[in-house]
């Protein structure tokens, strides 16, 4: 698990410049950011999870369960 904040969150993940921390919070907050953990009042984002979802459902579940078996 490597949890990191938003704002190191957008940097990685968006180096050329990307959403505000406010819209982040707002998918983290809506279940639309996969990874995202609630720590107190600061929202996290799992870089494992998150590097390792497609935004495909039906995908994910097939490719949780292959790790899973292997």
């Amino acid at each position: 698990m490597r949890l990191v904040p938003i704002d190191k969150y957008i940097g990685l993940r968006f180096p050329l410049g990307g959403p505000h921390p406010v819209t982040v919070r707002t998918w983290c907050r809506n279940g639309d950011q996969p990874g995202a953990v609630k720590r107190g009042n600061i929202w996290f984002i799992d870089l494992d999870i998150e590097e390792n979802t497609t935004g495909n459902s039906l995908v994910d579940a097939a490719l949780q369960a292959r790790r899973k078996a292997s």
